[in-house]
């Protein structure tokens, strides 16, 4: 049981984390501190809750064997409690152990944009947005990503 004076062991060996929640909580009904997942010991963190929160996600996304994915456009936002608040957006895809950065920018507030040529990945190709810089603490930033999961043996 986390009480947020010692690090808690996990059973279980993951592949992918692409979310996690708080299930139980105390008087307060979210989690009283941070909570950080990270690998065995102190490595590589992998999420992370915000205090209060009670949910975090990650934003990765693999590309199904068989299948190809068309993706049409997306959103992203970047927010603290006093308004827009600016983060760093890098939008990274990895395939055949080749990582590449697609796409940069900072945003503030809102930016959405709609392909007018979509953006085309091969099976098991692994897509990750990062946020590597916010500029106030406490900023929220989302994203959402649209398109099409095409099987190969769809007829088009």
């Amino acid at each position: 049981m986390l009480d947020g004076t010692t690090a808690v062991a996990g059973s279980k060996l993951f592949f992918r984390i692409n979310g996690v929640a708080v299930i139980a909580a105390g008087t307060g009904k979210t989690n009283a501190g941070n909570i950080t997942i990270r690998d065995a010991g102190a490595g590589t963190t992998r999420s992370y809750i915000s205090i209060g929160r009670s949910v975090a996600e990650v934003g990765v996304f693999t590309v199904p064997a068989g299948h190809t994915l068309v993706a049409q456009g997306w959103m992203v936002a970047s927010r603290d409690a006093t308004g827009n608040s600016s983060a760093d957006i890098e939008f990274w895809a990895t395939k055949n152990g080749v990582r590449s950065i697609t796409w940069a920018s900072i945003v503030t507030g809102m930016l959405t944009a709609d392909f007018t040529l979509p953006h085309v990945w091969g099976e098991k190709t692994d897509i990750e947005v990062i946020v590597p810089r916010v500029l106030n603490s406490n900023t929220i930033v989302s994203f959402h990503g649209h398109g099409l999961l095409v099987s190969s043996n769809a007829d088009v």
